[in-house]
C-alpha cells in the first residue's frame, strides 16, 4: 500500500483503539454489578450517543474490526471481517471464543502474540484471499483488558508485489542471457589471436545480443510507465486497418529477404480508442 493508504490504516487503528479502551472499560466496569446488557449487538437508546455514533461507524466501514476480552472471547465484531475470516453471517460470534470465528492456526499464534507481546501486524492467506491484519493490545491503566483487531483485504495489493517480483526475477534472467554471451565473445576478441573476418562474426554477434538487451530495457520502461496508469500514452481514435497496412508496409523489406509472402486482409473503418505507439509495436510483434 502507499503513504495515503498507510497513513488511513494509522489514523482508523488510533481512533478505533480510544473507541475500543471506552467500550472495554464500560464492559468490564457493567460486568462486575452484573449487567450483561452492555454487550447487545445494536446500539440502545440507554446507551451514551458517543458509544452510537462508534457503533454505527464499526457496523458500516469496508474494514474488518474484532474486540476481544482477555479469554478471547468476541465483545464485538462488524460483518467485514466475518467475511474476511470466512465465517458464517448467520451465526452470532459474540460472546464466543475466536476459534468458533476462526480455526486458522497462523491467526490463533497471531492473537496469543498480541496478549503476550504487544502490536502485531501481519499478511495472512485465507483460501485464495490475503488478510492484512493489526492486533493491538488496549489497556486501563497498566492492566491488560482486551485486544483490537483490524482487518485489511489485502489481496489485490499481495498478488500485485508478487506479480512484480516474478516479473523482476524473469527479467534479471532474460538481461543475463545476452549479457553473458555480450561478456564471453568481448573475452575472445581481447584474449585469442583471431582473424578480421572472425573479430567481425563476434562484433555482429556482440551487437545482436546488445540490441536484445535494449529491447528488453525499452520494454521495462514501457511496463513501468503503464503501471503508472499510462500518463506517458495519450490515447486517440484510431483505424486499425490503416495501422496494419503500415505496419505490413514496413515489415516488406525484412520478409522479401527471408522470402517469406505477406497477405493482407482487413476490414475497413475499423475505429477504437488507444494508444497509436503501443498498437502499432504489438501488431508488428506479431507480424515478425
Amino acid at each position: 500500500m502507499d503513504f495515503a493508504s498507510n497513513l488511513l490504516t494509522l489514523v482508523v487503528i488510533i481512533a478505533f483503539t480510544i473507541y475500543m479502551t471506552l467500550v472495554l472499560s464500560k464492559n468490564f466496569a457493567s460486568k462486575t454489578e452484573g449487567d450483561i446488557e452492555k454487550y447487545s449487538t445494536a446500539p440502545k437508546k440507554t446507551q451514551n450517543p458517543g458509544l452510537m455514533k462508534s457503533d454505527f461507524i464499526l457496523y458500516n466501514i469496508k474494514e474488518g474490526l474484532i474486540l476481544l476480552d482477555v479469554n478471547k472471547k468476541i465483545l464485538n465484531i462488524n460483518k467485514p471481517a466475518v467475511k474476511l475470516l470466512q465465517g458464517s453471517d448467520k451465526f452470532d460470534y459474540k460472546d464466543k471464543n475466536i476459534i468458533f470465528l476462526s480455526r486458522n492456526h497462523e491467526i490463533l499464534q497471531l492473537v496469543d502474540k498480541a496478549y503476550t507481546n504487544g502490536n502485531v501486524a501481519k499478511t495472512v492467506q485465507i483460501g485464495s484471499s490475503y488478510v492484512k491484519l493489526y492486533l493491538n493490545p488496549i489497556h486501563e491503566d497498566t492492566r491488560l483488558i482486551g485486544i483490537m483487531c483490524l482487518l485489511i483485504d489485502d489481496t489485490i495489493s499481495f498478488n500485485q508485489e508478487l506479480t512484480k517480483r516474478r516479473f523482476t526475477a524473469n527479467i534479471s534472467h532474460e538481461l543475463k542471457t545476452p549479457l553473458t554471451a555480450i561478456i564471453g565473445y568481448a573475452d575472445i576478441l581481447c584474449s585469442m589471436d583471431v582473424s578480421l573476418k572472425e573479430s567481425k562474426q563476434f562484433a555482429a554477434k556482440i551487437k545482436k545480443s546488445a540490441d536484445q538487451m535494449t529491447i528488453l530495457i525499452n520494454n521495462i520502461i514501457k511496463l513501468s510507465s503503464l503501471d503508472e496508469n499510462a500518463t506517458g500514452f495519450p490515447k486517440t481514435i484510431l483505424d486499425l486497418s490503416s495501422i496494419v497496412r503500415n505496419c505490413v508496409s514496413n515489415h516488406v523489406p525484412n520478409a522479401e529477404f527471408k522470402k517469406v509472402s505477406l497477405d493482407l486482409d482487413v476490414d475497413d473503418e475499423i475505429a477504437f480508442f488507444a494508444n497509436e505507439e503501443l498498437v502499432s509495436e504489438m501488431i508488428s510483434n506479431l507480424i515478425s
